[in-house]
């Protein structure tokens, strides 16, 4: 719908809808101020129109403007990346799997909890091909107990047939809190970090981090079998077996191959 301005015979018409692009609104901001400025001096095209009128037509005119001089201000229109990149957030089903907090910090994306992985600016394959293991904070961390960090792929080879559930992405035990609460996970690797690499055409692939607190005196490590295969972990025998119980906190992020 066209905006108008005025209420005399004469009004002031914006005729034009609101522009959608950044050239057009500079466009449409000058003409609008030079409209204005006509309006103001003799000859004007509002000068035969009651006092009233022209106020009123000018004042709504400004406004006008000014919606295209706020849209004009740096940062009102966003960087490229912003207008194009979009971190979404988990489904109801899979947000559930995140409590407690718990961060995954990567290079240039900051926190990845809960969400997406976008495939813009080569995120995806970043996180695949170049980014190293992430910074995982816990603020709520008791500073002098230790913890277990388990980071699993659920969804081997796809998340319709996931028959290597659990693939075994990252494994440390005996960090402090301390550095937990930081986001410097320092302890005994038990597992490597293994960057996410999803088959293509295998969909997305959720990526969860499980933090266990470790019993007091606990020597936790892995089978010679576990130390040979990384996939068709069971995770579940493995808490049993070193009293983990439930997790102090978890999360996760999905991605999938990033040439789909």
């Amino acid at each position: 719908m066209p905006a108008r301005a005025g209420n005399g015979e004469n009004h002031l018409l914006l005729e034009k809808e609101i522009p959608c692009s950044l050239e057009a609104w500079e466009k449409h901001f000058w003409t609008g101020w030079k409209e204005i400025l006509g309006a103001s001096q003799p000859g004007g095209p509002a000068l035969d129109a009651g006092k009233e009128g022209r106020s009123q037509g000018r004042m709504k005119l400004l406004g006008a403007v000014l919606v295209a001089l706020a849209l004009l201000l740096p940062g009102a229109w966003g960087s490229e990346a912003s207008r194009t990149c979009i971190f979404q957030t988990l489904s109801d089903s899979d947000h559930e799997f995140c409590r407690g907090d718990l961060e995954v910090i990567y290079p240039e994306v900051g926190d990845v909890s809960c969400s997406y992985i976008p495939k813009c600016h080569g995120y995806r394959q970043k996180l695949s091909q170049e980014w190293g293991k992430p910074r995982v904070r816990y603020p709520w961390a008791k500073k002098n107990k230790k913890y277990v960090l388990v980071m699993v792929d659920p969804d081997c080879p796809n998340r319709a047939n996931p028959r290597h559930r659990f693939w075994r992405h990252w494994l440390v035990t005996d960090i402090l809190g301390s550095d937990l609460r930081v986001g410097k996970i320092k302890g005994k690797v038990l597992t490597d970090y293994g960057r996410p690499k999803p088959s293509r055409y295998s969909g997305y692939h959720r990526y969860q981090f499980r933090l266990y607190r470790q019993p007091q005196h606990q020597t936790i490590s892995l089978s010679s079998e576990e130390q040979e295969s990384l996939g068709t972990w069971d995770l579940k025998d493995f808490v049993e077996d070193f009293h983990l119980g439930h997790p102090v906190a978890s999360t996760q992020f999905l991605t999938k191959n990033y040439n789909d």
